[in-house]
């Protein structure tokens, strides 16, 4: 028998917050669990959480401006997950100083919250009792509650003309070995083909660079994924600035063949949403100050490697206005994280890099996000194309800098959980693909040579469920393969549903990139004849 009506969980920097909370609440005879009462020095503070929730009718979880609290620990959320399965109910509660609209796991989003924003009110405290109680206190009753409410969130509900293919043609110009590519008639789940070194990958990277709203931030982990790497220099010198364009100069077309002018990169595209343009130029340019003292770059007439006084720079262009970004700022992280500008949204892409799934601390975010969803189960179940035996996934981990976050399973063949590391690169190649799509909700998913670590029997089931997800969740994907045995696993799987599956095959022709595109029925055609369409 429980003997707390509600588990109060929250961050510690909220402490205050939630001790006049629970006195509010005390006041009107509920008995809360607050961890600083009920965490005895000595005993491990995991377990008595464990032990506290086991013992709360209900678990408030109080989001504040930074963050959640506890429930992101490993052992929590399982806990958690026990507890919902047990009837426990859970409770979001917003407190004073949460933005309009946060950032929260999606076990979270579709619940009622309890709204104190405008602070610890008679008429809030009353609607959170309501929520632990079940009883609707009197002075709620005839009232509109205004307290509780879910407006201003994002739900699941989407109008169903947004759910489809964000890019329905895709134009490429002056990027990498791209002169000028157009790609038309673009389908949900996309597979790009081509020998080495026809620029596979650079698609990708140019559909990221495009999606993104900090575009610099995108191009910054590109070039480090290369080692095309400017950021080594703290502090360049203008020595040093002819170095720093030159190396971020592998992006544009040409390279490494160095001239004076630079043609802009373009990259475009056009669906079901509103379309999206973007421009790269590098240029040089003088700092001047105006007589208000505001700063302003004059565009200069230079040789990229010339050493006369000058700033290389960055112009990003989106179709209604252009920026000028100095290189130099490239090294700093802040500065290149920032989005292009406040009002600029992008759209939400994920990338899989070739080598075998991200680490599994960098995946750790991406667990958070659908810890304790419905969603979870789909990664679990993806899994099980590989081996049927596993039964659960969680993230451990991250609570101390040496014990870095992994992943680890638990299997009906092994007693206890073990590493996902211990079970093979295919299997750890399938969790990040499928934990990177169910987090790319009504976006893009980017798939960097698919086949990585992957056996040829498991690979159509794993289209099969990248198909079926893709559609259940509005996701648009763009994968990238070599192998024959990928290819025909990917028409077979497109075969046999209504979604587009779409191959284009990237071809060298003199000093052009050349795609050909084949849909379902050519790629049936060309699968099944033998017809070369790597």
């Amino acid at each position: 028998m429980p003997g707390f009506d509600v588990f109060l969980s929250h961050n510690s920097s909220d402490k205050p917050t939630v001790r006049a909370l629970k006195q509010a609440l005390d006041e009107r005879g509920l008995r809360c669990w607050l961890d600083e009462e009920q965490l005895r020095p000595g005993l491990p503070w995991q377990d008595l959480l464990r032990q506290g929730i086991e013992d709360s009718d209900s678990i408030a979880v109080c989001v504040a401006a930074d963050g959640l609290g506890p429930w992101e620990d490993e052992e929590i959320q399982a806990t958690l997950r026990l507890a919902v399965k047990n009837g426990r109910l859970i409770i979001p509660v917003l407190l004073p100083g949460v933005p309009a609209a946060p950032e929260l796991p999606k076990f979270l989003g579709n619940r009622i919250w309890v709204d104190l924003r405008e602070g610890l009110n008679p008429e809030g405290i009353a609607t959170f009792t309501w929520g632990i109680t079940g009883n609707k206190p009197r002075e709620l009753v005839g009232s509109r509650a205004v307290n509780l409410t879910i407006e201003g969130f994002r739900t699941d509900n989407k109008p169903k003309e947004l759910v489809g293919p964000r890019i329905a043609n895709l134009t490429i110009e002056g990027f990498r070995s791209f002169r000028e590519l157009k790609l038309e008639g673009l389908g949900r789940v996309n597979l790009i083909t081509g020998r080495n070194n026809m620029g596979k990958s650079s698609l990708l990277e140019a559909v990221r660079i495009l999606a993104s709203d900090s575009p610099l931030a995108t191009i910054r982990s590109i070039l480090t994924h290369r080692e095309e790497d400017v950021f080594d220099t703290d502090e360049p010198s203008k020595q040093e600035y002819a170095e720093i364009a030159l190396q971020i100069s592998t992006l544009f077309h040409g390279f490494p063949e160095l001239s004076g002018s630079w043609k802009s990169i373009l990259v475009a595209a056009d669906g079901h949403q509103q379309p999206m343009k973007l421009t790269l130029t590098l240029g040089w340019f003088s700092e001047e100050r105006a007589e208000n003292g505001t700063r302003r770059y004059v565009s200069r007439q230079m040789e990229l490697l010339d050493e006369e006084d000058g700033i290389p720079a960055l112009v990003i262009g989106t179709g209604d206005g252009e920026r000028i970004f100095p290189l130099e700022n490239l090294r700093r992280v802040h500065y290149s994280s920032r989005p292009l500008r406040p009002e600029y949204r992008g759209l939400m892409s994920i990338y899989v890099s070739p080598y075998g799934g991200e680490r599994t601390d960098q995946l750790g975010v991406l667990w958070d996000r659908i810890a304790l969803s419905d969603l979870e189960d789909q990664v679990v179940e993806a899994l099980r194309i590989i081996d049927p035996s596993i039964a659960a996934v969680s993230m451990v981990g991250g609570d101390r800098l040496r014990r870095p976050r992994t992943a680890i399973v638990r299997s009906g063949r092994i007693p206890r959980p073990v590493p996902l590391r211990s079970f093979g690169d295919g299997l750890n190649r399938l969790f990040g693909i499928a934990l990177s799509l169910v987090n790319a909700k009504d976006g893009l998913l980017l798939i960097d040579e698919f086949e990585n670590g992957m056996h040829y029997s498991v690979q159509l089931a794993t289209w099969r469920m990248i198909f079926r997800l893709a559609a259940t969740l509005g996701v648009q994907v763009f994968a990238t393969s070599h192998s024959w045995d990928a290819i025909e696993a990917f028409q077979k799987a497109a075969a046999e549903t209504a979604e587009d599956g779409v191959l284009v095959r990237l071809a060298r022709k003199g000093e052009d990139i050349i795609p050909t595109v084949f849909r379902e029925d050519e790629l049936k055609i060309a699968t099944r004849d033998g017809i070369e369409v790597r």
